[in-house]
């Protein structure tokens, strides 16, 4: 959420994942978030589906070196 409106940043695919298994997933999207600022952001899984998963967070941004 920015400005209090939905935005997408990324959108990508991943392989399927064995239960329990654990991957990390790194997506860029550009110089567009704000260092300090708290965003709200919500990770869809099969966005397609009659079910679609929806983790819900927040996270702070900080300057990568």
């Amino acid at each position: 959420m920015k400005d209090n409106k939905e935005v997408e940043i990324a959108e990508g695919s991943i392989p399927a994942l064995k239960p329990y298994q654990k991957t990390s997933v790194e997506m860029k999207c550009g110089n567009i978030f704000d260092k300090g600022v708290e965003y709200n952001f919500a990770v869809i899984i099969n966005p397609d589906d009659k079910n679609p998963i929806k983790l819900n967070g927040k996270v702070i941004p900080i300057k990568k070196d």
